[in-house]
């Protein structure tokens, strides 16, 4: 049977890839979650804290950072999109999260700088919920658009709004 698949020019074993597509879609989207979530609450919490202790926002700028977190977050989701093998596949998903990770500690950190002290706690909590709906909501539009067109094209969606922020974060 594999033969003759592979003789007709279809992939071998293709059937099974694609059954398995939506298990690994799933557990793809828990984990990079799960790495979010972890970076947020070590690695980015110690360094927004840096960024406010040393003062480094006003060296580096709170642009620059949030393009440099969107820039890495859309050559993590390229990589994906272009993924060859299931290792590539997840490098390009952990890029993502770093890039992610980096984006959510400049938030938090230039909300005491851009907003008055006294809707410091309404600004978070607005963060706050905007992360989380896209945990909620993006799952669900990234599975429409694998069952739409492909899952390659869910991972070059996301590139494209980070590409527009990147160019914004610059420009403004």
């Amino acid at each position: 049977r594999f033969r003759g698949e592979a003789e007709a020019g279809r992939e071998p074993h293709a059937e099974g890839f694609e059954a398995a597509q939506p298990v690994a879609h799933v557990a793809l989207g828990q984990a990079h979650q799960r790495v979010d979530g972890q970076l947020a609450r070590t690695v980015v919490g110690d360094l927004a804290a840096a960024l406010d202790r040393h003062d480094a926002r006003a060296q580096v700028g709170g642009r620059l950072g949030l393009a440099i977190g969107a820039l890495i977050f859309g050559l993590g989701a390229t990589l994906s999109a272009l993924a060859p093998s299931m290792p590539v596949l997840l490098v390009g998903r952990v890029i993502q999260g770093g890039g992610s990770g980096l984006a959510v500690a400049v938030c938090y950190s230039l909300i005491r700088t851009v907003f008055r002290e006294a809707v410091w706690t309404r600004i978070f909590g607005l963060v706050a919920t905007v992360w989380g709906m896209a945990g909620l909501v993006g799952p669900a539009i990234g599975g429409g658009l694998t069952e739409l067109v492909t899952w390659r094209f869910a991972f070059a969606a996301m590139a494209v709004p980070a590409a527009i922020l990147a160019a914004t974060a610059i420009a403004v």
